[in-house]
Parts: structure tokens; C-alpha cells; sequence
């Protein structure tokens, strides 16, 4: 080969280099997701097939599973007076420091 050919065929792979290495960063811009939202303290998960039965668990409890609607204080204290069960794994009614009855208590007063 002559030097001319040379230069020309290493200037053209440097140009390819150049091109590829670009493109990762390109995907990797348009790939980024944006910040998950954060966990939310309570929720309460629907069950049951032909009856409705909810259970009630905080924000990050791993038994919840993805199906974990996001609710309020007052609302998890609301749902523990009107008899939804506390999730046994996470006790969601020790942290809300109301248990059952104490909440029901509370909420007449």
C-alpha cells in the first residue's frame, strides 16, 4: 500500500471510532428514566377474588407487593377503625401506634 492509501483508510477507522463512541452516550441520554417516586408511608392492597378484603401495610413493605395504593395517615387510621386487617409481616398498627381498638377509641373522641 502507498502512505496516501494508509492515511486515508486510518483517518476513515478513527472516524468510525469517533461515531461509535458517540452513540452509546446518545442512548444512554435517551434511556434515562426519570427519579422514581418516593415510598409511600401507607397503603392498602385490595385482595381477594369474588370478595373484597383489603389489608393495610406501610409504605415499604415487601409483602405488599406492586399492587400497594398509596394512602394517608388519617386514611390508614380511617381503615384500621373500619375493621381492614394489619398486614402481620410489616404491623402497620403497632407503627401507627393505634392498634384496633385504641383506634376506634380515638376517632369517637
Amino acid at each position: 500500500m502507498l502512505p496516501a492509501e494508509v492515511q486515508q483508510q486510518i483517518a476513515t477507522v478513527e472516524q468510525r471510532g469517533e461515531q461509535q463512541s458517540e452513540e452509546p452516550r446518545d442512548r444512554e441520554r435517551s434511556s434515562e428514566k426519570p427519579c422514581p417516586q418516593s415510598t409511600p408511608d401507607w397503603g392498602i392492597v385490595d385482595i381477594g377474588i369474588g370478595t373484597h378484603t383489603a389489608a393495610l401495610h406501610r409504605g415499604d413493605c415487601w409483602a405488599a407487593g406492586k399492587k400497594l395504593r398509596p394512602i394517608s395517615r388519617q386514611e390508614a387510621l380511617c381503615a384500621r377503625t373500619d375493621g381492614v386487617t394489619a398486614c402481620e409481616v410489616c404491623r402497620p398498627d403497632t407503627v401507627l401506634g393505634a392498634p384496633r381498638e385504641a383506634a376506634r377509641r380515638t376517632l369517637e373522641t
